[in-house]
């Protein structure tokens, strides 16, 4: 994604993971030019709160995707509307399962499944060791 960015420049980012990453979600930006976003390595110790959810391991990233100006085709509540709403979803979860395999992480997305919660709110995607 040509926005993309790391939030920290600090010498503990893991060079190889962040570009796999990039590149991997670079096939969003291809279908969807005007998402934009950001990679944030996690660091509980700048975190006050816990992630919202967890599962056994560590959350060594967070992917925030800015959903707000994609536009899904068709009118509100017709046939075409929530079938290309399901092909955006369809793209985050193929691109979530390379991730998964590419850094043998597993990956968790809050309220994936409301739709109206990410198109307003940025989307976080956690990938967890």
């Amino acid at each position: 994604m040509k926005h993309l960015k790391k939030y920290e420049n600090k010498t503990d980012w893991n060079e190889s993971e962040f570009n796999v990453i990039k590149d991997i979600l670079l096939e969003i930006k291809d279908s969807y030019p005007t998402i934009d976003g950001e990679i944030l390595r996690y660091d509980e110790k700048a975190y006050l709160s816990k992630p919202e959810f967890t599962i056994n391991g560590k959350l060594i990233y967070l992917i925030k995707l800015d959903c707000s100006n994609i536009k899904i085709e068709g009118d509100i509540y017709s046939l075409e509307y929530y079938d290309n709403k399901m092909k955006f979803m369809s793209l985050i979860k193929e691109v979530c399962w390379r991730l998964e395999r590419a850094l043998d992480v597993k990956v968790k997305i809050p309220n994936f499944d409301d739709f109206d919660h990410w198109q307003y709110e940025q989307m976080k995607i956690q990938l967890i060791k």
